[in-house]
């Protein structure tokens, strides 16, 4: 929430990931989602990432299941606040 708040007039994509080695598809992810903020991470689009160590850590977690994640990789797009 407060990331979300020092963006309040973007768009700001979360990788909600792990660096977990167990977790296949989040380490090809976030290499991909690294290469991608870093390439066009200007203007009103910004990036963030959130990890759970290990990977199925996300299952019980109280902002995870807020946000509707159960599984990862997961990416949520916010825009404008």
């Amino acid at each position: 929430d407060s990331a979300l708040a020092q963006h309040p007039d973007g768009y700001v994509a979360i990788l909600l990931t792990s660096d977990d080695g167990s977790c296949p598809p989040c380490m090809r992810m976030n290499a991909t989602y690294d290469s991608l903020a870093f390439a066009t991470g200007r203007g009103r689009q910004h990036y963030l990432m959130a990890e759970w160590i290990p990977w199925h850590a996300v299952r019980n977690d109280p902002t995870a299941q807020r946000l509707g994640v159960r599984e990862l990789p997961t990416l949520i797009q916010f825009g404008d606040g």
